[in-house]
């Protein structure tokens, strides 16, 4: 059963096999290896193409660069995002991997609280900032993209709350629905125009995010320009395992003064000089993992080709599962919440698919058919369905 891209289980299993081998010879000559990298910061940039791979490479291609070469900003191209967010950009922006979306929106939110902060007390008196820090702090709320509304922002403001953050989704955890961009930029810039005071707004595309790698889907960031930040789950729907949520900011500036901070023992002449990108300073924590090394191993496996086809397979599954629904309605049915959930309940405890609920708009109670793991063929998908009529007649008529 073969994936997009060059890797297929034959040749994953050799790639597993290749790479233990690669860790055996590490260790059988480590005591040959300097303690330290030789290399400086920077040495990658003249190393590795500027753009991703169309086409997926094959392993030995890219095993034999680990030992000379190891990851670009490619991520923001492959997404279509404003040259404003990545580090080469006129804004200095750039990326940072965060664990997961929650933990991403929690990092963001507190750079806009302290932007907004600092932004609101400038001038302040030094033996009175400390009090109108904590008076302004009070008053702030945040909001997401549902409330995002004028009147929302002139009521909070009316009550004395002070609006400095806002979540807009592309693509809602529950049912994938995304918010209209344009009206949202132009109600802020209405209520609250940029500079001073603005009110940040981030996107959360930690679901669908991953379909703006194809360019049918590039016309949702259009208006990102217009945003500060921006981040999406490469675990969700881009074959990368957990965790790895990526994030993007139009102002690394915000980032640095929210969360820097150098002990004497990360000192450093590379993080000193501004030569690095010291991205303890881009979280809450000061230690990270390597992720990206996975993330770069994905991409030169598949190429942006293979990950546009991955994501575009889902789609038509989920394009054939919508037609297969809407050819059996349920129409005139009473009851229908009750009988779902039993539906969904049963099929779950019998283990032969695995299904998720939620409870949309309206008390309305759904079944989550999720079709985002590389081996589901069009088998899998009628065979679900077929699952679902077959639960569904056997309640009805118990």
């Amino acid at each position: 059963m073969a994936t997009t891209g060059t890797m297929d289980l034959e040749g994953f299993k050799q790639a597993a096999l290749s790479s233990i081998d690669e860790i055996v010879r590490y260790y059988e000559n480590i005591t040959e290896r300097r303690v330290v990298s030789s290399v400086k910061p920077g040495y990658l940039r003249e190393l590795i193409p500027s753009k991703p791979p169309v086409k997926g490479e094959q392993w030995e291609d890219i095993q034999k660069d680990i030992e000379t070469k190891i990851m670009p900003d490619w991520l923001a191209e492959m997404f279509n995002l404003p040259d404003t967010y990545r580090s080469s950009g006129t804004t200095l922006g750039g990326g940072v991997i965060h664990g997961t979306a929650s933990e991403a929106i929690l990092t963001i939110m507190v750079a806009a609280r302290d932007k907004y902060l600092r932004e609101v007390t400038e001038g302040v008196p030094a033996d009175r900032l400390d009090d109108a820090v904590a008076e302004a702090r009070n008053r702030l709320v945040a909001f997401g993209s549902a409330t995002t509304h004028s009147t929302a922002v002139m009521k909070a403001r009316a009550n004395g709350l002070t609006p400095f953050y806002l979540t807009a989704s592309l693509g809602t955890t529950d049912c994938c629905a995304y918010d209209d961009f344009e009206s949202i930029a132009d109600v802020l810039h209405e209520v609250a125009p940029p500079g001073k005071g603005e009110v940040w707004v981030h996107v959360d595309a930690a679901y669908a995010g991953a379909a703006l790698v194809c360019p049918e889907y590039h016309h949702f960031t259009s208006q990102f320009h217009r945003f500060h930040s921006f981040n999406m789950n490469l675990h969700k729907w881009l074959l990368t395992d957990f965790d790895c949520s990526v994030t993007f900011v139009q102002k690394r500036k915000h980032y640095i003064d929210a969360f820097s901070m150098t002990p004497p023992y990360l000192r450093n002449n590379y993080s000193e000089s501004g030569l690095v990108t010291d991205y303890r300073d881009w979280q809450i924590p000061l230690g990270r993992r390597f992720r990206s090394l996975k993330v770069w191993f994905v991409i030169r496996t598949f190429g942006v080709k293979g990950l546009q086809e991955h994501v575009r397979k889902g789609i038509r599954h989920g394009d054939l599962f919508t037609h297969l629904v809407q050819d059996r309605s349920g129409a005139g049915l009473n009851d229908k919440n009750t009988l779902t959930e039993k539906v969904y309940t049963t099929i779950n405890e019998e283990g032969r698919i695995y299904l998720t609920s939620t409870i949309l708009d309206g008390g309305i109670y759904a079944i989550r058919f999720c079709l985002s793991t590389p081996f589901v063929d069009e088998v899998h998908v009628r065979d679900a369905f077929k699952e679902l009529v077959e639960t569904t007649e056997r309640m009805l008529h118990t």
